[in-house]
């Protein structure tokens, strides 16, 4: 997990996951997500010559850290309700 937190009060929270290569069918996985998760992010994203899956989340009015921690637990609460998990598992079923 990598949480940044910047003056200007904006906050990303991004869960870089195992590994996963950018298929069609892993792309599409992804894309659905998207589609019907809106406010959370998924991507494959590539780090130091390998692919993962990430999710990632952007706070755009923190006006204090202790806001932006809370988000944080809410934004985990999000990933782990039943509506993201239903699209969320099969993705994670496919990383390695």
């Amino acid at each position: 997990m990598e949480f940044t937190f910047k003056e200007d009060g904006v906050a990303t929270v991004t869960f870089v996951f195992d590994t996963l290569e950018p298929t069609q069918s892993n792309l599409a996985l992804v894309n659905a997500y998207n589609d019907n998760i809106g406010f959370l992010k998924a991507y494959i994203t590539e780090r130091n010559g390998h692919h993962f899956f990430a999710i990632e989340y952007y706070l755009y009015e923190a006006p204090n850290e202790k806001n932006a921690v809370n988000t944080l637990i809410s934004m985990v609460k999000m990933l782990t309700g039943d509506r993201s998990k239903q699209f969320l598992l099969p993705i994670l079923n496919l990383t390695r």
